[in-house]
């Protein structure tokens, strides 16, 4: 009985992300990367020699794994890392690290809200005097024109 639930959690990991089982067991044990779910969206198959996954993550970020003849290869922002060299695993993961602490700005349905109120008021926004001069620290908004140049003069000879 045991097995049969081992293979059907197998098959659905598989349905899910829709990646080979060795791609989803070296995320989670060698990238650490476990539970998959708290990290990754979607993996989508690229059509590309050597195969290779494209891995999306939850922040809109992604990554590559290659197969390659000896290991499997992590291509972030154009590095290569092989997980089978304990470096160069570390560095993948402090790579995919980055990528997952990036932090991607959203457009906020509630400032949209805002504006659309400010339109219906049909009175701009005020703006509250600080009591401070304007930045620049000058009186006026443009700024200087640039100096003049003088011509060279000529040496005499």
């Amino acid at each position: 009985m045991d097995k049969i639930k081992q293979y059907i959690r197998k098959i659905i990991k598989e349905a899910e992300y829709d990646a080979p089982e060795e791609i989803v067991t070296a995320l989670e044990d060698k990238i650490q990367m476990k539970p998959i779910e708290r990290f990754v969206e979607k993996f989508k198959a690229v059509n590309s020699i050597p195969p290779s996954y494209r891995v999306f993550l939850h922040n809109g970020q992604f990554f590559d794994i290659v197969y390659e003849s000896f290991s499997l290869m992590i291509k972030v922002h154009g590095r290569e890392y092989y997980i089978a060299d304990l470096d160069e695993r570390s560095e993948a993961t402090e790579e995919i690290n980055r990528l997952l602490t990036l932090n991607q700005m959203v457009p906020d349905e509630a400032g949209e809200d805002e504006e659309g109120l400010e339109d219906l008021l049909k009175t701009p926004p005020k703006k509250k005097p600080t009591g401070r001069p304007p930045a620049g620290g000058g009186a006026g908004t443009t700024s200087p024109p640039p100096p003049e140049e003088e011509p060279d003069e000529e040496p005499m000879v």
